[in-house]
C-alpha cells in the first residue's frame, strides 16, 4: 500500500479528480462507463458547472464536493460519493436531484426549458442487500409498463462499490471500480489495469499526484480534521439531547409516580373518613340499640314492680276479707309458701 495513501472514494479527492478542467476526459469516460453498462447512448462533452478551486475549498469547509457538469444535450449530470448513511442513501439522493432540478429555472423561463438532471452515486455500502448487481438504474416508468415512461427527466444510478469482488473487469465501468477499489494499495492490479489503456495511466498519474501535492494535500487535511471536529460536536450535541430527553423522561415519569402516590394518598384518606364515618354510624346505631335495652329493662323491672306489689296487695285483700292461705293461693295462683312469705311481710 502506498504510504501516502488517499482512499480513491474521497469526496475531496473525487472532487479533485473529476472536477477539475484538465481531468474532463476522466470524468466523461466515468459517465459514459454508467451509460454504456445501462444501456444508454454515450455522450461526447462535459463542461464542469463548479470546477476544482483549491482556494475556494481552502476558505470554505463547508461547500458540498459532488462534481456537476452539462452535457451536449444541456442535461446536468451529478457525481455524488456516499460513504455512510445506508438508511436515508436514497432520501439523500433524491433530495439533491431535486435541488438541482429546481435549481435549473430561472425568473421568466417555463416548465418546459427544464433539462433532466442525471444522479450517479458511488456508494461505499450495499445498499440493496438481497441482489449481486453492482449497478442500479432508475427512471420514472409506469409501476405495471415498463415500457411506457413518463419523463426522461429523473435518471438514478447507484454503484455499489462492496459488492465487486475485484475478479472481472471486461467492461469499462468494472474498470472504475477496479480503480476505486484499488488504487493506492495493490500496485499489480493497478499495473494490469492500467496497461495499454490511456484513460488509467492518466487516472494513475493523477492520484499519485494527489498524494505528493503539499497544497492539495494541506488543504485536505485541513478539511478531514474540520470535518472530524464537526463530526465530534455532532456526536456530542446528539448525546446532550438523548440525555435531555432522558433526563425529560426520567422527570416526567417522577412526575406521574408523584400524581399516582398524591391519588392513592387521597384515596386512602378517603377510605380512612369513610371508615371513621362508617365506624361512628355502628357505634352510634350501638348505643342507641344499648339506650333502648336499657329502657326496655328498666321499664320491665318497673312493670315486674308493679304487677308484684298489685298481686301483692290483692293476696293481704283477700287475707283482711277471711279467705284463707290455701284459698288465696288457688285464686292468684301463687304457691302456698309466697301466700304466706307476703302475709308475713304486710
Amino acid at each position: 500500500m502506498n504510504k501516502n495513501y488517499i482512499d480513491p472514494i474521497d469526496n475531496f479527492f473525487i472532487r479533485y479528480f473529476f472536477g477539475s478542467e484538465e481531468n474532463k476526459d476522466l470524468l466523461l469516460s466515468f459517465i459514459n462507463s454508467v451509460f454504456e453498462d445501462a444501456g444508454f447512448m454515450k455522450i461526447v462533452e462535459v463542461n464542469l458547472k463548479d470546477p476544482f478551486n483549491l482556494k475556494k475549498l481552502k476558505d470554505d469547509k463547508e461547500t458540498i464536493l459532488d462534481v456537476k457538469a452539462v452535457d451536449e444535450f444541456g442535461r446536468t449530470i451529478d457525481v455524488e460519493i456516499q460513504t455512510s448513511g445506508k438508511g436515508f442513501a436514497v432520501s439523500k439522493s433524491l433530495y439533491y436531484w431535486a435541488q438541482l432540478f429546481c435549481s435549473q429555472l430561472k425568473e421568466g423561463e417555463k416548465y418546459w426549458d427544464l433539462k433532466p438532471v442525471i444522479s450517479i452515486n458511488l456508494i461505499n455500502f450495499k445498499l440493496f442487500d438481497d441482489m449481486d448487481r453492482i449497478h442500479t438504474s432508475f427512471s420514472l416508468k409506469d409501476y405495471k409498463d415498463p415500457n411506457l415512461k413518463l419523463s426522461d427527466h429523473l435518471q438514478m444510478h447507484f454503484l455499489e462499490l462492496p459488492k465487486y469482488d475485484g475478479k472481472d473487469f471486461h467492461n469499462q465501468l468494472r474498470k472504475w471500480f477496479q480503480f476505486f477499489k484499488y488504487e493506492g494499495k495493490e500496485e499489480e492490479k493497478m499495473a494490469t489495469l492500467a496497461k495499454n489503456d490511456p484513460i488509467f495511466q492518466k487516472a494513475r498519474r493523477v492520484y499519485k499526484h494527489f498524494t505528493i501535492d503539499d497544497d492539495v494535500l494541506e488543504v485536505y487535511y485541513a478539511r478531514r480534521k474540520w470535518l472530524l471536529e464537526q463530526a465530534s460536536l455532532e456526536e456530542g450535541y446528539e448525546m446532550a439531547q438523548k440525555e435531555l430527553k432522558a433526563a425529560e423522561a426520567r422527570a416526567y415519569k417522577a412526575e406521574l409516580e408523584r400524581i399516582e402516590a398524591e391519588a392513592k394518598a387521597h384515596k386512602a384518606e378517603v377510605d380512612r373518613i369513610e371508615a371513621e364515618a362508617k365506624a361512628r354510624a355502628e357505634l352510634n346505631e350501638a348505643e342507641a340499640k344499648a339506650h333502648k335495652a336499657e329502657v326496655e329493662r328498666i321499664e320491665a323491672a318497673d312493670e315486674t314492680r308493679q304487677i308484684k306489689e298489685q298481686r301483692e296487695k290483692s293476696v293481704r285483700k283477700l287475707h283482711k276479707q277471711g279467705m284463707d292461705n290455701s284459698s288465696i293461693a288457688d285464686v292468684m295462683g301463687l304457691p302456698a309458701d309466697e301466700v304466706e312469705r307476703i302475709l308475713a311481710t304486710g
